[in-house]
């Protein structure tokens, strides 16, 4: 029998002895307030009392509870919804409907109306979107934390760049959305695959050194256009390539405008006129726009070089100078895309600074006018999200930014009608052109919504991270459900149909279809290994983004049989970087010991090179792109701004 000595004390439970209230006090609620302070402070002495009240409850008149104590099996949740009951039971003892508040007026009761949610709601828990702001505000004047890995690629990037010795592309920021990073993943992939460092002889140096912009001399006199006949034609090739899928322009008031002198008369819309024209010249075999001798990357920069680019801040904007950014965009993207970003910035705050950006509230009849600032905005909008994905940045606008209703769904020869009552309203039985631009609004608003979300810095995904460690599964699972229900929603004229007979609606659905397997690659970027090392294994993101550059491949090859030898500049962004994602594909088989020309990614490939080929003459991005001849005679795959080549022969 042992003795007391060897007997192991028992170890007793600690009581808890402060009260809900007093441990509030501490514990720093969601709203604050202000307790007297008593001299029981943080040791409440309720539990020695024979009322059980505590001596600080007391003087104030509360409640004194002991429900809130913390245990191990007790939820964090629980916790906090008992004290936010205790809380509100503050608040109401406060309120100016109390006896205490009514003769013991104080600023704290005055704080908030007698019928503010604030005091007469009960019981419910805080909502997430609070507690989403509360965690933003009291973040967001710390000390910013140490910089993440994926926070400094860029840094790494900028200098592969530079030491490229390709002025145009120097110094610049490219984020992670930005497809240089893709390009980065893609080098290195090669490299490691084939163990040697990269033969960057085999690019096509022109397209890396040209510069169109660095002989343009500043116009004075007035504007020059062209002849009549090559006016109307360029305008013809400006509705056909371009208008058809961001319709900017209303055909009838524009040509209406042109034979009235307009452009003449009217500087701002001589320059939107200007730059119709430069774009149209891309699209023209005329050898009036790009003589023999002249350079074929500058077609159409003649009209360009006319336009001297001056804000004209001091006055009203009128929707010419939103047209004029548009226009200006258009043309400049596929051969100096860098100040495109900042052009878009320009177009929007104009367009902000005269409300193009809010909603019809009055409910008045829409007029040409008020159409064309509806569809001059959204184009911006459209053309922001795509510039900041492309250069990794920030877009200038966001979604919570604007109301404004999208464009009538009602083609240019209905906006104007004998009968008034007719005006703006499509016929029943003939598909409208602009429902193709409202489904690519949607579109882009799931690819806003996904750069904010996984694009952003590490500060900001900081947030989302709080008590969820899956927070980039749950976020990427919801994008999903958002393109399901977007392709689920595509009007059954713009379905994909390779067999389809109208030209415009096909082109109009390859081009949608095109951009929604960009989106879904964008989504699931950054959770591909080989882009990302700390990237989730939970996601299949390899394997959904092959399956989606595979489908893009097979519309634009499609979309290149169907125009024959006319060139597709809007799908040049989305064949390259499927081309980008199969050729991660096929770099990655060493781990399977599979040999290039057995992968039938390779075929894919040359799609996508065909496809951005067609485009390099006059569009000096495909050049960039585009396939350049190997040493060894075969063509490959040439990336952009690393200039990878993939000399790989097709199957």
């Amino acid at each position: 029998m042992s003795s007391d000595e060897d007997q192991v004390p028992v170890k007793k439970r600690r009581v808890q002895r402060a009260c809900d209230m007093c441990r509030m006090k501490k514990s720093k609620p969601l709203f604050i307030y202000t307790l007297p302070r008593a001299n029981c402070a943080f040791r409440s002495d309720g539990l020695r009392m024979s009322t059980k009240k505590c001596t600080n409850c007391i003087e104030i008149g509360l409640d004194c509870t002991f429900a809130g104590a913390v245990t191990k099996r007790r939820s964090y949740v629980n916790v906090l919804e008992a004290r936010l009951e205790l809380t509100e039971q503050l608040l109401r003892k406060l309120s100016p409907q109390s006896e205490v508040g009514a003769n013991n007026p104080s600023p704290e009761s005055s704080r908030w109306s007698s019928d503010s949610p604030v005091l007469t709601h009960t019981g419910a828990a805080v909502g997430p979107g609070v507690e989403l702001a509360t965690l933003a505000i009291r973040s967001m004047n710390n000390p910013a934390p140490a910089p993440h890995g994926d926070d400094l690629a860029h840094i790494a990037l900028v200098q592969d760049i530079q030491e490229l010795s390709i002025n145009q592309h120097r110094e610049r920021y490219h984020g992670s959305s930005s497809s240089a990073l893709l390009v980065k993943a893609a080098v290195q992939m090669r490299e490691r695959y084939e163990e040697k460092g990269m033969p960057w002889s085999s690019r096509r140096m022109h397209y890396w050194t040209f510069d169109p912009a660095k002989d343009q001399r500043p116009h004075t006199g007035p504007y020059v256009f062209p002849e009549a006949d090559l006016l109307s034609a360029l305008i013809d090739l400006y509705f056909i390539h371009s208008n058809l899928y961001y319709p900017l322009l209303h055909r009838p008031t524009f040509e209406r405008s042109i034979a009235g002198g307009l452009h003449v008369r009217d500087a701002s819309f001589g320059a939107v006129v200007l730059l119709v024209c430069a774009i149209g010249s891309r699209f023209s075999s005329d050898p009036r726009v790009c003589g023999p001798e002249d350079e074929p990357l500058r077609c159409g920069w003649k009209y360009f070089d006319q336009l001297t680019h001056i804000i004209h801040v001091f006055s009203r904007p009128t929707v010419y100078h939103l047209q004029y950014y548009c226009l200006a965009v258009y043309f400049l993207q596929h051969s100096t895309p860098t100040p495109c970003w900042t052009l878009i910035g320009i177009g929007i705050r104009l367009a902000q600074d005269v409300g193009a950006h809010r909603a019809n509230k009055l409910g008045t009849a829409p007029t040409v006018e008020s159409e064309l600032w509806k569809r001059a905005f959204w184009v911006l909008v459209c053309y922001d999200r795509q510039s900041s994905t492309g250069l990794g940045r920030t877009c200038t606008t966001h979604y919570e930014d604007f109301d404004v209703e999208l464009p009538i769904e009602c083609d240019d020869e209905f906006w104007e009608t004998e009968d008034p009552a007719q005006a703006f309203k499509q016929p029943a039985d003939k598909p409208s052109k602009i429902a193709f631009f409202n489904c690519f609004i949607r579109l882009s608003n799931i690819l806003a919504f996904s750069l904010k979300m996984l694009y952003s810095l590490n500060k900001a995904k900081g947030l989302l991270a709080v008590r969820d460690e899956a927070w980039e599964e749950r976020i990427v699972a919801e994008l999903d459900t958002a393109l399901n229900d977007w392709v689920d929603a595509i009007p059954s004229h713009l379905r994909w149909d390779p067999n389809r007979r109208n030209d415009d609606f096909f082109d109009q659905s390859a081009y949608l279809y095109a951009s929604y397997y960009q989106v879904q690659m964008t989504i699931h970027r950054p959770f591909i290994s080989m882009v990302r090392k700390d990237a989730s294994a939970a996601l299949p993101s390899l394997a959904i983004c092959t399956n989606a550059a595979r489908s893009c491949s097979h519309v634009c090859d499609i979309s290149k049989h169907r125009k024959d030898t006319a060139p597709i500049p809007v799908l040049v962004n989305a064949a390259f970087t499927s081309g980008l994602v199969l050729l991660l594909n096929v770099w990655n088989g060493k781990r399977t010991g599979l040999a290039p020309q057995m992968n039938s990614a390779i075929a894919e490939v040359h799609k996508c090179i065909e496809c951005v080929r067609m485009c390099d003459q006059r569009w000096q991005s495909a050049g960039l792109f585009g396939c350049v001849p190997s040493p060894r005679g075969r063509r490959g795959f040439a990336t952009s701004r690393l200039g990878t080549s993939c000399t790989s022969s097709p199957p």
